[in-house]
């Protein structure tokens, strides 16, 4: 098979350009015709800005991002008369899920075949909550549960890369600490505030904790705060732009600290026990039959305490005002979720070969046969998901 010099063989490069014509039109069916997304309204909060008519948000690099590729765009293929602004955020997106795919690929164990490869990354990109008991009680698939993939928040979706990347750089610093590394980490931590802050939520409190167990209170670790320290300011300017120079008239918002009220804007209370168990299905059963070998794992417990963290922010944080049913404080959930499925399957596959040599039957089914079932469920449910959502408008 002939290679091109970037490493890419001629078969994965069509598959990504085909998966990313995929992802384009998906996107692009639901900004044009589905009412019940977030890409509209943040298209038409692009084109205000771009006016005047609005000052740019906190999170102003995919807008500022839209009304660039708008404007090109628009010079270009000026004949041609579509909503420029859909076009470049769907492109925005594709590619956003396209290097999410590519990451995750590239990441596989190699051993396993190209075909196998591919579409194990590609699950991942459909992977959700396994939805018991919502599905029985409230008929929601999405709501009051902890998802690790979602289709109709723009700005969760483009960041997905800046976190995922955020999350190996700092794995990479925490092991073998760089001077160099921390400038990306500084330039990482811009991205993410300015995109959308959820995932240095977490990353800001458990980072430093981390550094400070590897290198305790080492001229290393002091090093190590330096993007955490830029960080806060950066979220502080961001805090300013949203809730004081970027509020409506009318009722302003504010961020409070109110335990459950979030969950319960949506669900009932009962629900959530069951809702963390199935939604975490997979990856907590993985992680329980293998403690003994992963309690000590650096990656393993970087991945679980950003997820932990993630829902207790979610559970007691809220913003009041006209902004307490965007939930904002729950989209960290959906990166650190996703987090912990990648380095399970990951682990999985990695221990899939001895496993497979073990002539402990029921140590094979607990720890290979039965996580695998479950991820299938996971992921066959993820695409039941999406073709509800395209079918029906609803992502509830």
């Amino acid at each position: 098979m002939k290679s091109l010099k970037n490493n890419y063989s001629i078969t994965e490069l069509l598959q990504t350009s085909a998966l990313f014509v995929f992802f384009f039109s998906i996107f692009y069916y639901i900004t044009l015709f589905l009412s019940n997304s977030d890409m509209p309204e943040h298209i038409y909060f692009a084109e205000a800005m771009s006016k005047g008519a609005m000052n740019y948000a906190g999170n102003f690099i995919l807008y500022g991002l839209m009304n660039i590729l708008s404007f090109c765009l628009s010079s270009i293929f000026f004949l041609v008369k579509v909503d420029y602004r859909a076009v470049g955020l769907c492109l925005l997106l594709a590619t956003a899920v396209t290097y999410k795919f590519r990451w995750t690929y590239k990441h596989l164990p190699e051993y396993t075949t190209p075909w196998n490869k591919f579409l194990l990354a590609l699950s991942l990109i459909f992977v959700v909550a396994i939805p018991i008991p919502s599905f029985f009680i409230t008929n929601y698939w999405y709501i009051g549960n902890f998802t690790p993939n979602v289709w109709h928040n723009s700005t969760i979706i483009f960041l997905f890369p800046f976190a995922i990347i955020l999350f190996l750089t700092s794995i990479k610093q925490i092991e073998e600490f760089s001077n160099r590394r921390n400038l990306w980490l500084i330039l990482l931590v811009f991205l993410n505030v300015f995109i959308k802050p959820s995932y240095f939520f977490v990353w800001v409190i458990i980072y430093p904790f981390f550094l400070l167990i590897e290198y305790r209170l080492t001229s290393r670790f002091f090093k190590g705060l330096i993007p955490v320290a830029a960080g806060i300011v950066f979220l502080a300017i961001a805090y300013i732009w949203i809730y004081y120079f970027n509020n409506d008239v009318g009722e302003a918002s504010s961020v409070i600290i109110n335990p459950f009220k979030g969950y319960l804007i949506y669900s009932p209370l009962s629900l959530l026990p069951c809702a963390l168990i199935f939604s975490l299905l997979f990856p907590v059963s993985y992680f329980a039959f293998n403690l003994k070998r992963l309690y000590q794992n650096k990656v393993f417990l970087f991945a679980y305490t950003a997820l932990f963290i993630a829902i207790v922010i979610f559970l007691l944080f809220l913003e009041d005002g006209r902004r307490m049913w965007h939930l904002n404080f729950y989209w960290q959930i959906i990166i650190c979720t996703w987090l912990c499925f990648y380095i399970t399957l990951n682990d999985w596959l990695e221990n899939k070969k001895q496993l497979m040599q073990s002539k402990n039957n029921r140590k094979k089914i607990v720890t290979l046969y039965v996580p695998m079932a479950i991820y299938a469920v996971h992921v066959i449910i993820g695409i039941a998901y999406l073709g509800r959502y395209l079918y029906t408008n609803c992502y509830f």
